[in-house]
């Protein structure tokens, strides 16, 4: 899902009234890091750890990879445990299935529906015990190079005023997603859940627009440069919001600018959950609890992003800049640039705020606020939508302006960027800046070399094929294979 993917980033084109209602009410991270693709995103936000010190690398599993995260390392449901939950899981897995042990529910979690490469399921939850759901939607997620996302065609008919199927389609599939965020949220609601709880959406990784060239699932990462699978803010700069029914401080909550990681989540929900973070031992994650609930503590100073991927990429942030650096230009030039989405716009009749305030979502958030007794006003701030909207160069209209100034030469092999007056990657200053581009390449080196773990491989083992496990794609490893036969597609 792309940083323009959602209507709480300013774009009109896909509305997301349920997810603008947790934006609306709760904390936008403006500055929230993934990785660029998703098992190593997956990987950091079940560790704490960067994946390259897990071993993962930079690369997803293929189905049927003779790979997975490594036994060594606890995950966040095993230390959620400890501290009295009960923990399930729902949709994508995409960390390894060679063998049960490898499974959801032989590293911490009580249910697992869902899928290592399949579909999704719900299901209900008693309140004898405290709850950690992870809810993996796959909904937007492309499904093959070349391929349209499957949405149903009544969803993705009210969309048809895009002038791109494939963008049409993309938008049915988040509109079905969004309308689920606003069930569950009224489900947990209609519990007496919601008030008690921390509710988190973020993404993985970016969008990938580019069709053809990549799994593109015609998101829009607008006017983030780039996208899925590489280093520039486009492809790890991922829409975030945090609510909390008990948020502490004056309400609505202002935009946090404050630096965070995909890895910080694990040891922020252990916090929330009243274990001791140092317990958790050597991890990357800090715990962000105080600055998202309380709206205190600092960020990152550091943050690795990635360390060689895609063309042996690497990229790291510290401070207002960021590096990167890569042995050569990507194969495609279309994968370094801007892209802005096709065009087409709902009615100009359609109110983004008044479509929000109507949803699900908005209901059960407001029920809970009040259930919670939250001071302040339950109203988004004024022009709250325009605060979130990227800025290229600082001024407003740069959004939209392709004459903003930009030295960006794709041919460039190190780049360097103010990332705070520069988020959209126009201006390297790594000629300009010798000094500090030498500061972060010796940065990077130190992060490199802190780093001794080689990333698991990708190959498939044709054993875990679904035609030697009756047409089911299963743990391979443990079990022996059954007689060959024909499957279905």
């Amino acid at each position: 899902m792309g940083w323009n993917d959602v209507s709480f980033h300013g774009s009109r084109q896909i509305p997301t009234p349920n997810i603008d209602a947790l934006a609306a009410s709760g904390v936008v991270l403006q500055r929230h890091y993934a990785t660029p693709v998703c098992t190593p995103s997956r990987a950091a936000f079940v560790t704490a750890r960067y994946p390259t010190r897990v071993g993962v690398g930079y690369m997803p599993l293929h189905p049927g990879a003779a790979a997975a995260l490594p036994l060594d390392f606890e995950v966040l449901p095993q230390w959620l445990k400890r501290q009295g939950y009960s923990t399930h899981m729902v949709g994508k897995w995409h960390l390894g299935y060679k063998s049960l042990e490898y499974t959801p529910t032989w590293r911490g979690f009580d249910s697992f529906f869902g899928y290592y490469n399949g579909e999704e399921f719900y299901f209900n939850h008693t309140t004898v015990h405290p709850l950690f759901l992870y809810l993996s939607y796959q909904a937007v997620h492309s499904s093959c190079k070349g391929c349209d996302i499957d949405a149903p065609e009544e969803i993705a008919s009210k969309y048809a005023y895009i002038k791109a199927r494939n963008r049409t389609l993309f938008a049915g599939a988040l509109d079905v997603m969004d309308r689920s965020i606003g069930e569950v949220l009224a489900a947990l609601q209609t519990r007496g859940m919601l008030v008690d709880s921390v509710v988190v959406f973020a993404s993985d990784n970016g969008a990938a627009p580019v069709k053809d060239i990549t799994a593109s699932n015609a998101g829009s990462n607008w006017p983030l440069r780039g996208g899925k699978s590489n280093v520039w803010e486009g492809g790890m700069r991922t829409p975030a919001v945090f609510w909390y029914g008990r948020l502490s401080g004056r309400l609505p909550r202002p935009p946090s600018q404050q630096m965070m990681h995909i890895v910080d989540w694990a040891p922020t929900f252990y916090a929330a959950a009243g274990g001791d973070v140092s317990a958790l031992g050597d991890v990357d994650g800090r715990d962000q609890w105080e600055a998202l609930s309380a709206g205190k503590g600092n960020g990152h100073e550091d943050m690795i992003l990635e360390i060689e991927g895609r063309n042996e990429a690497s990229a790291i942030i510290s401070g207002r800049y960021k590096l990167v650096n890569r042995s050569e230009a990507l194969s495609d030039p279309l994968l370094d640039i801007r892209m802005r989405p096709p065009e087409g716009d709902p009615p100009m009749e359609l109110e983004l705020d008044s479509l929000m305030k109507s949803s699900e979502a908005w209901k059960a958030l407001q029920e809970a606020s009040r259930d919670a007794g939250a001071s302040g006003s339950s109203a988004p701030r004024e022009n709250w939508r325009q605060e979130l909207i990227v800025k290229c160069d600082g001024s407003p209209t740069s959004r939209d302006d392709e004459s903003v100034s930009d030295n960006f030469d794709p041919h460039d092999t190190t780049f360097v960027f103010d990332i705070i007056s520069d988020p959209c990657e126009l201006n390297n200053l790594a000629s300009s800046e010798p000094e500090l581009r030498d500061r972060l390449l010796k940065k990077l080196a130190t992060f490199r070399a802190e780093v001794p773990i080689d990333p698991m491989t990708d190959e498939v083992d044709e054993r875990s094929f679904p035609e030697y496990h009756h047409c089911t794609w299963s743990t391979w490893m443990d079990v022996e294979p059954a007689d060959y036969q024909s499957c279905p597609c």
